[in-house]
C-alpha cells in the first residue's frame, strides 16, 4: 500500500471511528467535520486518494457507501 499524509491518515481513522459508532458508513460531511474540514472539495479529494490508494471503496453519487478496505498501519 502507498503511504498516507497526515490528512489522508485522520480522515480513514474518522471513516473507522464513525462507522464503529453508528454501524453504517459515514458521509462525507460526517467525516468533514469529524476532523475538523470546512471545504466539502477538500473531503471530496481526499476520499479520492484514498481510494486511488486502494484504502477505501465508494460508489459515487451513492450516500454513506464509504467503506474501509484495508486500515493503514
Amino acid at each position: 500500500m502507498k503511504t498516507l499524509t497526515p490528512r489522508q491518515y485522520a480522515a480513514l481513522q474518522a471513516i473507522n471511528k464513525l462507522s464503529e459508532e453508528s454501524g453504517h458508513s459515514p458521509t462525507v460531511r460526517e467525516v468533514m467535520k469529524e476532523i475538523g474540514l470546512t471545504s466539502s472539495s477538500t473531503a471530496q479529494g481526499l476520499l479520492d486518494k484514498l481510494k486511488a490508494k486502494g484504502y477505501i471503496k465508494r460508489q459515487e453519487r451513492t450516500p454513506r457507501s464509504l467503506q474501509v478496505i484495508s486500515d493503514a498501519k
